[in-house]
């Protein structure tokens, strides 16, 4: 149990997790909708192998339908993760006005306490009452907000491990039939595309689906290090939080007694952090998507 307040500390964990996650990179934009992409173009070179003369059309269409699946998957629990990430975020953003008040009609109250005569705005009166309920409510709410990020990132890691473990036995089963001459891995699945004969389709078409194809290794390799990258963010942000339960358990030194001042402007300036990322993210997707409509690769 808290016996004093540290809304800095707090506000710092908070932001410091947000900004990893979602600031200077389009991978939480991008990743998903690349996942469901890669499973089109899978699901096109199935149709073609199923229809094709290869002595093993139909194991070879049947892992194809498998890795369709899985990148379809795969896209899913990435774009539940970001949302998770998002609503974090504006659960933050929805919480700062009730905590401001708690803050700033504690420091209206009179005290008792012969340390607030002498210091106004120290952090005895944040020792009880209803700013320790707020300090101790949101340490508890960004604990479970956490939790719920970990588990998200553990069935992401899943489905792109299943992902993967099916793309490779694919590779492998093409690069075993000699009859398809397969090349380099990477290249695989589009020199398929090309030996069944995609290519004589519309060209537009054809070579959309030969670069998907290309790029499904790419588009793993990418999701498995944005989410080892997430994943360091918020195991930072445990510890930290295990940490600052732990600290705020034994009393303060007197280096450490906080103003409710403070506090105060720590929690404001937070607010405008969070509020300042949330339009910069809405603003990222928002560009993103306006560049997939206009057919440019971002």
């Amino acid at each position: 149990m808290p016996r004093w307040v540290d809304f800095q500390t707090l506000m710092s964990i908070e932001n410091e997790l947000l900004g990893a996650l979602l600031d200077g990179s389009s991978d939480e934009v991008s990743l998903p909708l690349e996942m469901k992409i890669v499973a089109m173009a899978v699901e096109d070179l199935r149709t073609l192998v199923s229809v094709s003369t290869l002595h093993s059309r139909w194991a070879l269409a049947r892992s194809l339908g498998e890795l369709a699946k899985t990148a379809n998957d795969a896209g899913r629990v990435l774009g539940r993760f970001n949302s998770g990430v998002m609503d974090t975020l504006d659960s933050l953003l929805l919480s700062r006005p009730h905590v401001l008040h708690t803050l700033e009609r504690t420091t209206l109250m009179p005290s008792t306490h012969r340390l607030q005569v002498l210091q106004p705005l120290s952090n005895e009166v944040t020792h009880k009452g209803p700013t320790m309920r707020t300090f101790t409510d949101l340490i508890s709410s960004l604990s479970m907000k956490v939790e719920r990020l970990s588990l998200g990132l553990r069935d992401s890691l899943e489905e792109i491990a299943r992902m993967e473990d099916r793309h490779a036995s694919i590779v492998e089963m093409i690069q075993s039939d000699a009859a398809l001459g397969a090349g380099d891995e990477a290249d695989v699945l589009s020199d398929l595309w090309t030996v069944l004969g995609g290519d004589r389709l519309d060209p537009k078409i054809a070579q959309q689906t030969r670069a998907r194809l290309q790029d499904v290794s790419q588009h793993e390799f990418d999701a498995r290090a944005y989410m080892a990258s997430a994943g360091r963010a918020v195991d930072a942000a445990s510890k930290q939080l295990r940490d600052l339960c732990e600290h705020v358990s034994t009393p303060p030194s007197i280096s450490e007694i906080i103003s409710t001042e403070s506090h105060v402007k720590s929690i404001k300036d937070s607010l405008e952090r969070l509020s300042d990322r949330r339009a910069r993210v809405v603003k990222r997707r928002l560009e993103s998507s306006a560049d997939r409509v206009l057919g440019r690769r971002v």
